[in-house]
């Protein structure tokens, strides 16, 4: 006969789950936030470029 044994009650393993959900939720945004302002520099740096190219360079004027 096989026995069941349970360790915790379900509604602290659901309060677990549901915390590790909230944790890893959290980490993604920390890292979209993160990607974001990566984003803005390179769209900075990208820009500069492009001044640059249109303006025919900083040597050559």
């Amino acid at each position: 006969m096989i026995k069941f044994y349970m360790q915790k009650p379900l509604s602290d393993i659901a309060e677990e789950a549901e915390q590790r959900q909230l944790n890893v939720q959290g980490d993604l945004w920390e890292a979209i936030a993160e990607i974001g302002e990566e984003l803005l520099v390179f769209d900075a740096r990208l820009s500069a470029l492009e001044k640059q190219i249109v303006g025919g360079g900083a040597n050559n004027g």
